[in-house]
């Protein structure tokens, strides 16, 4: 079947196998990252790809594994690098890959605050730069610290405030004009949105809110999000899109949108019912993500970039509100 250019094989769930030759795909995993989901390979070019994937990630001292058997629930969770003889009883390496394959451990399950609180840890850890030597040689005006010192810094950060993602707050900003431009317009049209969009895009590139690169982007996630609104929009939906309960941020600026648009926006909807996913990494607006994998449901109460599946680690999900 043609499908995204190549004559690939999609099974009745809508699962798609595209094959490749070791040496492009060592090339495009590095290149075009987001075209990969899973990867089915024997286990000499699995070592090959997954070492030059941690390097993106700064090595494999920072890389989780897990082996799990979705069949019986068994499962274990270890670094993925191998042992460093030289280093021992040397109080220098990153505990990192440990510290998060116990993270996906617990996340698993079902300990997603102790899982959270990791992450929480180790993300201020880094941010501080306030590192082991492996990331100290990597980063400007780091400080290196041991082992058991970096241990004692994911403590220290545990305790803190989530930073609010940048990215999110931008996306918050330009749903907000957005809104301004439309409400602001005579028509009510699906064109008028998207005439709506790429000019709420270019006022504030121009404000200097945020890049070209970044507005391109934040605003496919605006068509996304404006799409998935659309498809979930109907007279019986009236009050189920009230802003009221919808949640925070960029979720309610949409559906005071949608509730003056009326039913205008059908074939906008009938459009953007085979595009109703997102995927892990990506900004979106408040609501309900369910995974395409196994079914599990993230309620986001607020604009925020979407995580892997807490019980998966499957990075992609349908949209509902």
């Amino acid at each position: 079947q043609e499908i995204d250019g190549g004559p690939w094989c999609q099974l009745p769930n809508g699962l798609v196998i595209k094959d490749a030759i070791a040496d492009i795909a060592l090339q495009q995993v590095l290149t075009r990252a987001k075209e990969f989901d899973v990867i089915a390979t024997l286990n000499l070019n699995g070592d090959y790809l997954s070492d030059a994937l941690a390097a993106q990630v700064g090595g494999i001292g920072i890389a989780p594994g897990a082996n799990i058997n979705y069949d019986t629930g068994h499962a274990i969770f270890e670094a993925t690098h191998g042992t460093a003889p030289k280093y021992a009883n040397k109080n220098v390496v990153n505990p990192s890959s440990v510290i998060l394959s116990g993270e996906m451990m617990l996340r698993y399950m079902g300990w997603t605050e102790a899982a959270d609180l990791i992450i929480q840890g180790v993300t201020g850890a880094i941010r501080a730069k306030t590192v082991t030597y492996d990331f100290h040689r990597l980063m400007e005006g780091a400080t290196k610290l041991s082992t058991s010192q970096f241990g004692d810094a994911i403590i220290a950060h545990m305790g803190e405030e989530a930073e609010e993602d940048v990215e999110a707050v931008q996306y918050d900003q330009l749903v907000e004009r957005f809104t301004e431009l439309f409400e602001a317009g005579s028509e009510k049209t699906a064109e008028f949105a998207r005439v709506a969009m790429e000019k709420a895009r270019e006022q504030l590139t121009a404000a200097g809110a945020f890049s070209e690169e970044q507005g391109k982007r934040l605003k496919s996630f605006l068509e996304r999000d404006f799409g998935h609104m659309a498809a979930s929009f109907s007279e019986e939906a009236m009050e189920k899109l009230n802003p009221s309960r919808l949640g925070a941020g960029a979720v309610a600026s949409l559906a005071s949108v949608f509730r003056a648009a009326g039913e205008l926006f059908a074939n906008v909807a009938e459009k953007a019912d085979q595009v109703r996913t997102c995927r892990s990494g990506e900004i979106t607006s408040a609501g309900t993500l369910t995974c395409v994998s196994c079914g599990y449901e993230i309620h986001m109460k607020r604009t925020g970039r979407v995580p892997p599946c807490p019980k998966c680690h499957a990075t992609q999900f349908r949209k509902s509100y």
